[in-house]
């Protein structure tokens, strides 16, 4: 026997397919339409300025100050050709990294210059090298330093909380404070550097160490917590960070 279906029935059933197949089309994009992943940046350094893609931005600096990027700690060089050639886009790059450090040059002089510049003495040699001695120690006096988290299961304020020695300005736990940085609104927040441990801590003191202060600014981008770091001593270097940093700008 066959079963005979019904004009209304039909008609039904092609309203039903119809919108299963609309459904289908809404919740599975065809492959070409589906958005692209975005590869992790480490940044270029090119004519005084570093650019960063995934984190979309760019600072510039002039030859006053030294520069270090991911760039130069894997550029291979004539006495180490094993190497491998810089690349800045990576899939996967880890949970934290270090992206740029931007500090002074420490004034140079030269035994030379003592013996012929009337303008150069002992002591100002003297000066120089016991600075020079000092920073390879407890590195550099003042320094703009840029790094990133991935952000997993914590938020960006759970992450930022970790640091106990960092607080909002003037001590204000109950009240968030931002900075704009290139027209981008970040976290503010300021304390002091801190030892990785107690015996670390009265080391770094015996040596003639001295903790640095710091102001820190954080922002979540890409789904990482994006943070730029000033250490300094004195008031004066800090002007001179925030002079730098003004020159960043988002893209």
């Amino acid at each position: 026997m066959r079963f005979c279906i019904r004009p209304f029935v039909l008609s039904s059933l092609l309203v039903l397919l119809q919108s299963t197949i609309i459904s289908c089309d809404v919740t599975a994009p065809p492959e070409s339409i589906q958005k692209e992943k975005v590869l992790f940046d480490y940044g270029v350094v090119e004519d005084s300025t570093y650019c960063n893609d995934f984190f979309k931005f760019r600072i510039s600096f002039c030859d006053e100050f030294i520069v270090l990027s991911q760039q130069d700690n894997v550029t291979p060089s004539e006495t180490d050709a094993e190497i491998p050639p810089y690349e800045n886009l990576i899939e996967d790059p880890g949970e934290d990294q270090n992206l740029l450090a931007i500090y002074s040059k420490v004034e140079e002089v030269t035994m030379e210059a003592v013996l012929h510049d009337d303008n150069v003495n002992f002591e100002d040699f003297q000066a120089a090298m016991q600075q020079k001695t000092k920073e390879e120690q407890f590195g550099p006096e003042f320094q703009l330093f840029f790094s990133s988290h991935r952000l997993e299961k914590e938020s960006l304020i759970q992450y930022i909380n970790q640091f106990s020695n960092l607080h909002p300005p003037n001590y204000d736990f109950n009240q968030k404070h931002e900075a704009m940085i290139g027209r981008e609104s970040f976290l503010e927040y300021h304390g002091v550097e801190t030892q990785e441990s107690a015996p670390a801590s009265v080391a770094f003191a015996i040596m003639g160490g001295k903790n640095r202060k710091i102001v820190s600014y954080f922002k979540e981008i890409n789904e990482y917590a994006f943070c730029i770091d000033l250490f300094y001593h004195n008031e004066g270097q800090k002007a001179i960070l925030l002079e730098l940093l003004e020159t960043m700008e988002f893209h």
